[in-house]
């Protein structure tokens, strides 16, 4: 996994979450946008996951073996806490604009994309990468200016066309439900290009591993 992420970027697990498994979570995600209006929303944690797979991967010994031994390779170092950062993301009407090709780095060094529901369309909301854009920074204080950098609108509009360009650097991932993307989203400048507003994009998002997170 580690020599498939240095050489494309990114590795993809396929079989990651049941058929059934991602029917249970795409009727969670479809009632959280229902009662916000239609429109895009994020459940950070696991409250209202219980019992579900969601909840599974936040205890699961053998996802945590994999991700401390992906993030030894990319830092040289035990991460400092176990524990997953999980955010499910739902997005749809209006607001998919401004969830949408908002390019940024991580604070954590893995990032596992699982998609649950992806619009069968020509604007399916596929994940780009810039790969290995930045080492791990050795200081705090320059991950948050890495961070600002890149909300700087001057910095958005530079990727954006990068991205569009005919022999861009950037990477486009189809996302598939039941697969998982792995990738080092603390190096690797993402969004996620623009979906149909009228269809549910429904993904889920397992952070592991804060470089800079005190003890």
């Amino acid at each position: 996994m580690a020599a498939q992420i240095d050489t494309a970027g990114y590795c993809r697990i396929d079989g990651f979450v049941s058929s059934d498994e991602l029917e249970s979570l795409a009727r969670i995600g479809e009632a959280a946008v229902q009662r916000n209006g239609g429109e895009y929303v994020a459940l950070t944690g696991l409250e209202g996951f219980a019992g579900s797979v969601w909840e599974m991967f936040s205890a699961s010994p053998a996802l945590r073996h994999v991700c401390e031994q992906l993030y030894r390779h990319f830092t040289g170092a035990p991460a400092k806490s176990s524990g997953f950062h999980q955010v499910f993301r739902c997005l749809k009407g209006k607001s998919v604009k401004g969830h949408s090709l908002y390019f940024h780095f991580d604070s954590y060094v893995i990032t596992i994309l699982v998609p649950i529901l992806i619009p069968q369309t020509r604007l399916s909301g596929e994940l780009i990468l810039f790969p290995a854009r930045r080492p791990i920074r050795k200081s705090w204080w320059r991950n948050v200016l890495d961070k600002l950098v890149m909300e700087l609108p001057t910095s958005q509009l530079f990727y954006r066309l990068r991205a569009d360009a005919r022999q861009s650097p950037a990477v486009s991932v189809a996302l598939a439900p039941g697969s998982a993307i792995v990738f080092c989203g603390y190096r690797s400048l993402h969004t996620n290009s623009r979906p149909d507003p009228d269809l549910l994009r429904v993904t889920g998002l397992l952070h592991y591993g804060n470089p800079h997170r005190q003890l």
